[in-house]
């Protein structure tokens, strides 16, 4: 702990906030998680990327086939 007469930023010390750094990202965390929308959002996302490529795949088996 430091203790002086002259301010801290002459001193060469950095200006530190008066509220802590994690209490901010605790909030952003307790907001996203809090009724599970990021793994519902996340689970949506991989499902349809699951559906959309199983869908390019049956259709180019469908249209190979066809061919043969």
């Amino acid at each position: 702990m430091y203790i002086s007469h002259v301010p801290f930023e002459r001193l060469g010390f950095i200006h530190v906030p008066d509220k802590p750094t994690p209490k901010l990202s605790e909030k952003i965390q307790h907001s996203l998680f809090s009724y599970l929308w990021s793994p519902i959002a996340l689970y949506t996302l991989l499902s349809s990327v699951m559906w959309v490529s199983k869908r390019k795949e049956d259709r180019a088996e469908s249209t190979h086939g066809g061919e043969a």
